[in-house]
C-alpha cells in the first residue's frame, strides 16, 4: 500500500459501553453536527450499531481523526465539544 501509513489505536470494546455512554457520544456528535437523521435511541435501545458507527466515522473525518471503530482519540475530542 503505497501513500498509506499504517496506524494502531486503542478502541472502545463493546462490553465497555452503557447505554448511558452511548447517549453522551450521540448528543456529542448531534451537536457537531452529526447523527442529526437518524432517531437517538434511549435507555437499554442505545447501542453502538451501523448508524452510529457510520456517524462516528463522518466526525472522525471532520475532524481528520483516525478512522476505524470508537477510539479513545475520538472520545477525547468528543469531550471537548460544547453543547448547545
Amino acid at each position: 500500500m503505497q501513500g498509506e501509513e499504517k496506524l494502531w489505536k486503542q478502541v472502545i470494546c463493546e462490553t465497555q459501553v452503557t447505554p448511558e455512554f452511548i447517549i453522551w457520544v450521540q448528543e456529542r456528535l448531534a451537536a457537531n453536527n452529526q447523527f442529526l437523521e437518524v432517531p437517538h435511541k434511549r435507555g437499554s435501545e442505545a447501542v453502538l450499531d451501523k448508524a452510529m458507527y457510520e456517524a462516528i466515522e463522518a466526525f472522525q473525518i471532520s475532524k481528520n481523526l483516525a478512522r476505524g471503530g470508537l477510539t479513545y482519540e475520538t472520545i477525547h475530542v468528543l469531550n471537548q465539544t460544547k453543547m448547545r
